[in-house]
């Protein structure tokens, strides 16, 4: 009998010290982050060139830049039970697509080549919602600022060749849910969607002659990422 109330309190004193309460909670910690994800926009080339054929083929290369994996490092601050703010810098890889101009009798006539990539700095605060001493539900929001940087080049089969490099930059406004779960005292895997908006995110060139607009504001994705509690 002695043997096992023994036993009974060795083996509550060991849950009790391996055990922890609300870990991902944890109050005045700095934490740092890192997110890997996937992102589909709603990228859009349109050109007024007067021809129906040429207008869809380059409508489409707008349309097979709408891919992107990117990485997310974020420092923050749990402040309490439930809120933590954080400082964030998203890269996203580099998307291109490559398409042939085609006369009506589908003459090749030359190639466009089109390349995108962007990059996001800013703030992010999340609510941070219990539902057990390891799982947690975060609901956030961020704002901050983004550079886009789209290069298009023409090519004809009479070795000509056109380059534009469009740059342009603007206010980034962002919302995230998220599933998290804390491995231990230190580590959580978090699990999640995201939205971001790329306020004014358009713009009008030129290229071979044509006028073109590009288009990318509204991107959605979803990531898995870990924090290190500090």
């Amino acid at each position: 009998m002695r043997k096992n109330i023994h036993f009974a309190a060795i083996a509550l004193a060991f849950t009790s010290t391996s055990s922890f309460s609300a870990t991902p909670f944890n109050n005045d910690a700095l934490y740092l982050g890192f997110d890997i994800g996937f992102i589909n926009t709603d990228s859009e080339l349109i050109s007024d060139l007067g021809n129906s054929q040429m207008d869809s083929t380059l409508g489409g290369l707008g349309g097979a830049i709408d891919d992107s994996i990117y990485n997310d490092l974020k420092l923050g601050y749990k402040f309490n039970d439930n809120f933590r703010a954080y400082a964030f810098w998203r890269v996203t890889s580099e998307d291109s697509a490559q398409s042939r101009v085609l006369s009506s009798n589908q003459v090749q006539l030359g190639a466009v080549d089109i390349k995108r990539q962007e990059s996001i700095g800013g703030l992010g605060l999340d609510y941070m919602l219990p539902i057990n001493d390891r799982m947690y539900w975060v609901v956030g929001g961020s704002l901050g600022r983004y550079s886009s940087e789209v290069e298009m080049e023409s090519k004809s089969m009479f070795a000509f060749a056109d380059k534009t490099n469009i740059k342009s930059s603007g206010l980034a406004v962002g919302l995230n849910t998220s599933i998290g779960y804390a491995l231990n005292e230190n580590w959580a895997f978090e699990s999640g969607v995201n939205y971001m908006r790329l306020n004014g995110n358009s713009t009008k060139f030129e290229n071979s002659g044509a006028n073109l607009e590009y288009k990318n504001e509204n991107q959605f994705g979803f990531f898995a990422g870990v924090n290190y509690t500090f």
